[in-house]
């Protein structure tokens, strides 16, 4: 089938690129281990990625034997239902910065320290203290004034899983079908979001999916695949 081609072609490229090979330079929990077994992450994605592939296998096997795997749309789709879980595995950890959650928090203080994205949420507007000139609000520009607000939230709130999502399709252009994308959209709220979320998806909304740069994407995303909003399912 044509679509077996297609998720086979997503493999190659998610196998053969370089955010993969990046993960061979950073390691899973520990930057100076001495034990010899220290777990690079690349090492890690690779068990998660057979993790997956059973847990695959297992759940089509399941299907078969419950003669329900037509009745899911999957008697033509087993390969790339496992080539799909498969390479989600593979890319969870394409966008985490060396030292993980900690990478994460020192570029978050970084820009936090030069941007004051709570100083945005504050009249009056003399107070800003924005370091960055085309970023500080201003009287009488409160269109712009908005989109400052979003840009700086963004900056502000940097996240592996959502920088993942700007790999693939923002600086490396992988062109990957939407529903091997949708496998690693992992949180589904913008890094720009201001205020409480749903309690009904809490959740999927408790750290950022996505930045203001991928945000019609991920609105194309949702079409394609048919997502409600702020969901990772219909």
């Amino acid at each position: 089938m044509r679509s077996c081609g297609i998720f086979e072609s997503d493999r190659g490229r998610i196998i053969n690129s370089p955010a993969i090979r990046r993960l061979q330079q950073k390691t899973q929990v520990f930057p100076l281990e001495r034990n010899a077994a220290v777990r690079t992450r690349l090492t890690h994605s690779m068990e998660v990625q057979q993790v997956g592939r059973y847990i695959a296998k297992e759940i089509l096997s399941r299907l078969k034997e419950l003669k329900l795997l037509e009745a899911y749309g999957l008697d033509e789709l087993t390969g790339p239902f496992e080539s799909i879980v498969e390479m989600s595995c593979l890319m969870h950890d394409i966008g985490n910065p060396p030292f993980g959650h900690f990478g994460e928090a020192a570029i978050n203080d970084w820009f936090r320290q030069r941007l004051h994205p709570e100083d945005a949420e504050s009249q009056p507007l003399t107070d800003d203290r924005c370091s960055v000139a085309a970023l500080r609000l201003r009287d009488g520009e409160e269109p712009l004034n908005e989109l400052r607000r979003k840009i700086r939230q963004d900056l502000c709130h940097f996240e592996g899983n959502a920088q993942g999502i700007r790999l693939v399709h923002t600086l490396m252009r992988m062109n990957l079908t939407w529903a091997q994308v949708g496998g690693i959209l992992k949180y589904t709220r913008p890094a720009w979001w201001r205020g409480e979320t749903p309690e009904t998806h809490h959740y999927l909304m408790k750290k950022p999916g996505y930045y203001l740069s991928e945000e019609a994407y991920i609105a194309r995303l949702r079409k394609e695949l048919n997502l409600a909003l702020y969901s990772r399912f219909h």
